[in-house]
Order: structure tokens, then C-alpha cells, then sequence
């Protein structure tokens, strides 16, 4: 085992590696004083030992639990701006995610369970499709927790999609010839946008991800 104080300018700073392979841990101990500094390298040291032996779970699953759900979920959508979502996305899984923490009084990670998820369901007055959009925001909150190890596991990971098959409260269809020549004579800008997707048959998304090298107009047959 590696256990040392290391002192930066006044603070010292923990070493420690509980054994040859292991990773190295260094962090500040937040003092100046060396007789508090030993102290707390000893309780690091006896926590990841009692982490390891399974006795205690992981640190980031104790901080994560303190932490209230609101601040987790802000780290969530910085998250996905940084993976370049767009912002409608990003939007929209705040307000679906916050709606459902808010409503079902979740507080800390501890609070969410399928039960109230599921009991919150039943009170709604929403499309199926749309529940099944807000379990899919609050879902990809707690299954991004997991995977930085904020929580074991999704707190909802058993609750299952609510059937949309004859609950539809819009029947999608394919416009007609005529609906197709009404909407591109008040398209205006669009035009070429609208034209695109009734060729093509893409998708919104589909369309906006397009770039230029997608395009190829010298082949045989464009695509």
C-alpha cells in the first residue's frame, strides 16, 4: 500500500494506492494543519478499503446521494449540449424530466421508485405517446446517473412503455397530391425543404442532419 501527505503551498494532499495495479488516488485533504490532514488520510484510506471489500458503496453513489435530483439533472443537460444535441431536444428532456421529479416530489435520488412513477402515470391526462416520452427524459437522467456512477441503477428500469397502438390522439398519414401542391404554394423559404422530404420521404431530423457530402448529384442515378 501507498499512503502519503503531500503538501502544496499550505494544503496537503493525499497518495494513496491500496495496492500494486490499482489506480492512483490523489485529492486534496482541505487543511493546513497536519494533525487533521493524517486524520482524514486514514478515514480516505479505511473508506476505499471498505469500498473495495464491498462494506460501503462507492463514493461517487454516496455523494450522488446527498445531492438533490435537480442538481443532477442540470449536469444531465449540460451533458447533452456538449454532446451537441439539438436544443429543441435538450428542451424538451429538461421539461419532461423536471415535470416528472416536481410531480412525483422526488428530492434526493433515494425518492424516485417505479411505484410513484407509475401511480404519477396514472393520474395523467396525456397521450400515450406523450408519458411515454417524459419516462424516456426522466429514464436517460437516471440511466446517464448510472453510468457515471451516481446511482446503482435506474430507478425505473422495470417500468415498461405505455401501449400507443389505437390510443393515437393524431392518426398520422401521408399527404395527398393535393394537400402535397396546397402546402408548396405557402411555403415560401421552405420550398426546397418540403419538396426534399416528400421525394426523399427523410424525416425532420433526418433532413436537418444532412450535409453536402451526403449529396450525390454526379452519379448514375443521384442519391
Amino acid at each position: 500500500m501507498i499512503r502519503h501527505l503531500v503538501k502544496q503551498g499550505r494544503i496537503y494532499r493525499a497518495r494513496v494506492r491500496l495496492s500494486r495495479g490499482d489506480k492512483l488516488t490523489d485529492e486534496s485533504l482541505h487543511t493546513s494543519d497536519k494533525q487533521v490532514a493524517e486524520k482524514r488520510l486514514a478515514a480516505l484510506v479505511q473508506g476505499m478499503e471498505q469500498e473495495r471489500e464491498g462494506i460501503i458503496a462507492p463514493k461517487a453513489i454516496r455523494e450522488g446521494a446527498v445531492r438533490p435530483l435537480d442538481e443532477h439533472l442540470e449536469d444531465f443537460i449540460r451533458h447533452l449540449e456538449s454532446r451537441k444535441r439539438s436544443a429543441k431536444y435538450v428542451a424538451n428532456t429538461e421539461h419532461q424530466a423536471r415535470a416528472v421529479i416536481e410531480e412525483c416530489e422526488w428530492k434526493y435520488p433515494k425518492d424516485a421508485t417505479a411505484d410513484a412513477f407509475q401511480a404519477w402515470q396514472t393520474r395523467q391526462k396525456k397521450s400515450a405517446k406523450t408519458i411515454n416520452d417524459y419516462l424516456a427524459a426522466i429514464s436517460g437522467l437516471f440511466n446517464w446517473m448510472q453510468q457515471y456512477g451516481r446511482i446503482p441503477s435506474n430507478p425505473l428500469r422495470a417500468v415498461g412503455r405505455v401501449e400507443t397502438q389505437g390510443k393515437e390522439v393524431r392518426h398520422r398519414r401521408a399527404l395527398n397530391e393535393n394537400e402535397v401542391r396546397r402546402l408548396l404554394a405557402v411555403a415560401g423559404e421552405n420550398k426546397a425543404a418540403y419538396v426534399t422530404a416528400v421525394y426523399t420521404g427523410l424525416r425532420r431530423g433526418e433532413l436537418e442532419a444532412l450535409q453536402w457530402g451526403d449529396v450525390k448529384l454526379d452519379a448514375v442515378v443521384p442519391f
